[in-house]
């Protein structure tokens, strides 16, 4: 029997959730496929591993409106004109624009589109144009596929309101727990070794407004009027550094922001450490990791912390983090924590009250070694249960049915 031919589509290469699935898919499906990636362009170097033929369309990004649409058109045009070379059994995209695309450029393969966030509650999807993509475009667009594949049941429920609820299914992100331990060995840099012995509090995201932040330096400085030896690492970069160096200052926190180009203060309490290719290391230090996001699909750095037995905290935000930590959409009175099996879903920072109860569940938690030591040991037990192995089981009955 022919493999069958498979397309992976992605904007571009980077350092996401959605491109760290995207490079575990490549490699698992080119065991048995022949797969083909095709990105935008080639601006960005592939992050993480990935396996099949890269095909470019050589169509950079634009921020103005005119040269989007131009590009937009561009893309479908030229997909189109490989799709009809190589003739593909299956194409599946990842993020939204790539779904777009997809779904224009169809053929006579196959067409999976693989939904990472929800669409409704997604900070950035604001604006004439945003109304436009939620209730224009999505409705219109994603019935025009053969299935969707979300990372969640919460978007699965979202995507209902445009196509029917039979050509969707819900796949979560898949691990490889032990090699995730492997790498939370590797040696970190010596400047960042004495931080073993303190009360560390750790995250790891994009430094944008969605995840949060802001909100967690506000909570840190309530947690260290109690505990004075609390520290906080916050591992990542982007567009938000300079906002959230001078929320420091305000809150009156010391900070060493070296690693994103700016100064370092004399003792400080909190450390920004930019991108890491491999923030494992560092987290596996933590006595407590923290989302702080407003939406989320299926957090992988939480998954990981959770994989090397460090406690997590979580706001309860659609849709994620509720689905891996209590196992369903558990319903929590709104302003207040919600204890679960495998870690603690906390409030979202527009419920009243969150700032305290964050601030009051951090500094129970760093002080109550019998509930750390069980969340350390359910956490990643309930960690093993999303296995690479399960993930690509169901890709491929999909790909192959």
């Amino acid at each position: 029997m022919i493999p069958k031919k498979i397309f992976l589509i992605i904007p571009e290469f980077g350092y996401g959730g959605a491109e760290k699935s995207f490079s575990l898919l490549s490699v698992a499906l080119a065991k048995k496929f022949d797969v083909s990636i095709i990105i935008f362009n080639k601006e960005n170097e592939a992050t993480y591993p990935i396996s099949g033929d890269v095909i470019s369309l050589d169509i950079p990004a634009s921020n103005n409106f005119f040269s989007k649409l131009f590009y937009f058109y561009l893309r479908i045009r030229r997909l189109k004109k490989i799709k009809k070379r190589i003739m593909p059994d299956v194409s599946i995209s990842f993020l939204e624009g790539a779904d777009y695309i997809n779904v224009l450029s169809k053929k006579n393969e196959k067409v999976i589109l693989s939904i990472r966030g929800s669409k409704f509650n997604d900070e950035n999807i604001i604006g004439i144009t945003g109304w436009f993509r939620r209730y224009l475009l999505m409705p219109i667009l994603y019935k025009k596929a053969h299935a969707l594949v979300t990372v969640n049941n919460g978007i699965k429920k979202e995507m209902s309101k445009f196509i029917s609820p039979d050509k969707i299914t819900t796949i979560y992100n898949g691990y490889d727990i032990e090699e995730i331990e492997f790498r939370a060995h590797e040696e970190i840099p010596i400047e960042l070794s004495e931080l073993n012995s303190k009360n560390l509090i750790v995250s790891v995201g994009r430094l944008s407004p969605e995840k949060g932040f802001q909100h967690l330096l506000k909570v840190f400085k309530e947690v260290k009027l109690v505990n004075n030896s609390v520290k906080l690492v916050i591992v990542g970069s982007g567009n938000m550094d300079i906002e959230l160096i001078k929320l420091c200052k305000k809150l009156d926190l010391e900070y060493d922001a070296r690693k994103l180009g700016f100064d370092k203060t004399k003792n400080p309490d909190v450390l920004f450490l930019g991108y890491s290719t491999n923030p494992l290391p560092i987290l596996k230090m933590a006595s407590i990791f923290t989302l702080c996001s407003s939406a989320e699909g299926f957090p992988n750095a939480l998954i990981e912390a959770m994989a090397i037995r460090v406690p997590v905290i979580s706001t309860d935000c659609p849709y994620g983090p509720a689905e891996i930590l209590a196992g369903k959409l558990d319903k929590r009175v709104k302003g207040k924590v919600l204890n679960t099996k495998f870690g603690i879903l906390a409030p979202l920072f527009n419920e009243p009250n969150s700032i305290n109860e964050w601030s009051r569940c951090i500094i129970d938690l760093l002080d109550d070694h019998s509930r750390f030591n069980q969340l350390s040991q359910l956490g990643y037990e309930r960690a093993k249960d999303f296995t690479s192995e399960e993930l690509i089981s169901k890709w491929e009955s999909i790909i192959v049915s």
